[in-house]
């Protein structure tokens, strides 16, 4: 062979060789268990994948994750194990295969990695019971596959999976959940429940909010009685005080009464001062008290369910809202509407951060206002549900600014 030859062959081997171990190097790291998890997060479904690591895989390492194709990507990270804003956002590339959209990455500062998906067209609702489904294909072998779907915890289950079951959850929710031990590469793993819940009894939503206030308005009632009452004893006990004194200076001085004229007046105009004053602290306080009892009735009033022509407004939080919910009723065409909202208001008093809800009988629809950092639409339609009022078929849409 000529020298020349010989030595591009050389080089085309080194080449070929240093790809090689380039390709061995970046394959990807195998994981050590993937959750798929169908929570309501947001203003809409959210699923997601959170894959862990081995604790013996050292960083950085190259890893992929698969997710249905076409899926509506929210964010890609890294989750540290702290506050959600620790959590470092991943850079990352995506190839499709088949019915995959698989995306590649590299953990640098920990070993679990996330993946939220919106997944609104996992869920729905009849007007009666409410659906979720999950799916996931790995692209690589799992030792342990966790799927999930969070539910309310008075959830009645009417659909189920035979090889899954209710979990205790956070607050008042539960995990629907199942393990898949020995997961393949291109397995089709898959999770579905439908459930229904339980209708909230009519209740008048202001009943607490009134109740609270009398038990406040109560005890003010009784200082500002009390506070009466020792005042009237104590100018009665100072006028008979100024009585028996006077009784005795007249007696002592019955003698030179005449040669002093001016005392009596001296005591007369004492006297009208000291009445003065405590008319004037009589009336102060009955002033104070009219004030108290008139902030209580107003307070009480505000507290009620206000209704404006086609609209009842109950206010749970003073304030403006971040964030306002329009959502769509079903309402029999032969109910009460003060009953409705009622029962409206009450299915909404667990939920925190609401601001001004507006329930119009006309347009069988409900306006929620509340703060964002406090709750979701999802958790108010969730509050909702247990009212069967709320309309089939309608999906969360996205916070009203």
């Amino acid at each position: 062979m000529r020298p020349s030859l010989r030595h591009f062959f050389v080089a085309v081997m080194f080449v070929v060789a240093s790809l090689s171990a380039t390709s061995a190097v970046a394959a990807p790291v195998t994981w050590a268990s993937v959750d798929v998890t169908m929570l309501s997060e947001q203003a809409e479904g959210v699923l997601l994948l959170t894959a862990h690591l081995p604790e013996t895989a050292t960083l950085p390492a190259q890893a992929e994750l698969s997710v249905p194709k076409g899926s509506q990507i929210q964010w890609i990270g890294e989750i540290m194990g702290g506050a959600p804003d620790g959590d470092l956002e991943l850079q990352t590339t995506m190839t499709t295969v088949g019915e995959s959209d698989t995306y590649t990455f590299t953990l640098t500062s920990s070993r679990i990695a996330q993946i939220e998906i919106l997944a609104s067209d996992m869920m729905s609702f009849d007007g009666t019971t409410y659906a979720s489904s999950i799916r996931w294909v790995p692209s690589q072998d799992v030792p342990q596959v966790r799927m999930a779907i969070r539910v309310p915890q008075t959830a009645s289950i009417t659909t189920q999976d035979p090889d899954a079951g209710l979990q205790p959850g956070d607050g008042s929710f539960a995990y629907y959940s199942k393990t898949i031990d020995g997961a393949k590469a291109g397995d089709e793993l898959a999770l579905a429940v439908a459930y229904t819940v339980p209708a909230a009894a009519a209740a008048p939503a202001a009943a607490s909010s009134s109740t609270g206030l009398l038990a406040f308005a109560i005890p003010i009632v009784v200082v500002v009685g009390f506070v009466l009452i020792v005042a009237s004893a104590m100018k009665r006990k100072k006028t008979a005080v100024d009585d028996d004194s006077a009784e005795e200076t007249d007696d002592d001085s019955a003698n030179d009464a005449a040669s002093r004229p001016t005392a009596g007046d001296a005591v007369d105009e004492d006297d009208a001062a000291r009445s003065g004053v405590a008319k004037r602290n009589m009336v102060t306080a009955v002033i104070v008290a009219v004030i108290v009892i008139i902030a209580i009735v107003a307070g009480i009033q505000t507290a009620k369910p206000q209704q404006v022509g086609d609209t009842i407004t109950q206010t749970f939080n003073p304030g403006e809202a971040c964030a306002t919910a329009n959502i769509q009723l079903t309402v029999p065409a032969d109910s009460d509407p003060q009953a409705t909202a009622d029962s409206l208001f009450t299915a909404l008093g667990t939920v925190e951060g609401l601001n001004t809800v507006t329930y119009n009988q006309k347009s069988s629809s409900l306006s929620v206002g509340y703060c964002e950092s406090e709750t979701t639409e999802i958790l108010v339609r969730e509050a909702l549900a247990t009212t069967g009022l709320l309309a089939p078929g309608t999906a969360p849409v996205s916070p009203t600014p």
